[in-house]
């Protein structure tokens, strides 16, 4: 009996993997047999067709809040804009803000992509896995179904400035991969974007940590890459896409170019990685005007040269600064003109001292990074980076 009724159990889970098997087929069925649409805006001279891909899952407030930024910003006319959605039980509610924000400010309407997980790996997926699952979808559809030159990602809880398109075209041409020193992606956002420090919003970065935040990429990093190689099924389905792209064999050790004054502002109180912490570390960051444009011999020097950029960084951060190796963690900073070289483990330990948002070193090129210390923006070397960077 006892083996007959162990037989029974295993056909009737038999069944229902069977039956959810059929049921997922469908879906999919269902969710490929969506009309891909068409490229509306014609191609932009030198740089091709450019995709503005508003991404969303939830908490249309602050969705509208975003919408509302983009239809501001400077050259909206030349991009086709969507919205891109994850979760059936949001569609209609995003949809409606959509139409309503784009209405109001007498633009034509989103062009809108569903892009839901699939019902077996969604159920075994953390928050982690459905925002890389949605994002692989998103740059699928829209580089190879959709045969765009160029993407942009604003998530649904940033705001922009009203001169983030004019930045974003003016670093694209610098994205194609012709040379491994070419830029991987161009983000708007600076993990050091202080508002206290002394910024200019004319000034681009180089960094080789993945910032995301609102990023550009050209089609030939998807197509030659990430298309083979994006983290998918049950290995995606708790992997992070951001922590992802800041492994070297992902980003093949090319950086990414960001503004000195982030073109892109957090404006959610809440969310998956939110925290009092992080909130706090949000807040005060401040966000460009919109009437200061980055000069094309900025966007030549940091995009098109590594050797002069890094040559520039020398003689700002290193020549005239004072060098000190650290040992230990310093109780205090004498001020901005120190350069601290210090081994990879103390990181962790004066990131607890001193409060930084990640023991990442975030905003990172080669070693360097800039940090925050007592509202001090000073540098920092890694000590297997000296030979790099001090000579």
């Amino acid at each position: 009996m006892a083996i007959l009724f162990a037989e029974e159990n295993i056909i009737r889970i038999i069944r229902v993997l069977t039956l959810w098997g059929y049921l997922t087929l469908f879906f999919l069925i269902w969710v490929m047999s969506e009309p891909t649409p068409s490229p509306v805006k014609p191609p932009i001279p030198g740089l091709g067709r450019i995709g503005l891909i508003s991404v969303a899952h939830d908490r249309p407030d602050y969705y509208r809040q975003s919408l509302e930024s983009i239809m501001s910003a400077d050259r909206l006319d030349e991009v086709d804009l969507f919205i891109s959605l994850d979760d059936p039980r949001h569609y209609a509610e995003l949809e409606k803000v959509g139409v309503e924000v784009t209405s109001k400010a007498g633009r034509e309407k989103p062009i809108i992509l569903h892009n839901p997980m699939a019902p077996f790996l969604k159920l075994v997926s953390n928050v982690d896995g459905k925002i890389t699952a949605h994002h692989y979808s998103l740059l699928r559809r829209g580089f190879e179904d959709m045969g765009y030159d160029y993407l942009i990602l604003i998530e649904s809880d940033l705001v922009v400035s009203r001169d983030i398109l004019e930045y974003f075209l003016k670093v694209a041409p610098f994205l194609k991969g012709q040379s491994m020193e070419d830029p991987l992606c161009a983000s708007a956002w600076n993990d050091n974007g202080f508002e206290y420090f002394r910024l200019s919003e004319t000034r681009l970065l180089r960094t080789d940590y993945f910032p995301g935040l609102g990023w550009m990429i050209h089609r030939s990093t998807w197509m030659n890459y990430w298309r083979t190689e994006w983290p998918q099924g049950l290995i995606g389905a708790w992997t992070p896409f951001d922590h992802w792209l800041r492994d070297t064999a992902s980003t093949r050790q090319r950086d990414c170019i960001v503004p000195e004054v982030s073109r892109t502002h957090h404006i959610a109180k809440t969310g998956s990685h939110m925290n009092d912490a992080t909130s706090a570390w949000l807040s005060r960051m401040t966000l460009a005007s919109g009437s200061v444009l980055i000069p094309d011999h900025e966007v030549l020097l940091v995009a098109g040269n590594m050797t002069e950029y890094e040559n520039r960084v020398k003689e700002e951060r290193i020549k005239n600064s004072e060098i000190l190796y650290l040992e230990t963690v310093p109780s205090d900073v004498p001020g901005e003109s120190i350069t601290y070289i210090i081994a990879p483990e103390l990181v962790p330990e004066m990131n607890q001292k001193f409060q930084w948002f990640s023991e990442r070193s975030r905003s990172s090129h080669r070693g360097m990074f800039t940090c925050e210390l007592s509202h001090t923006n000073i540098t920092i070397v890694l000590s297997t980076y000296v030979s790099y960077w001090i000579n």
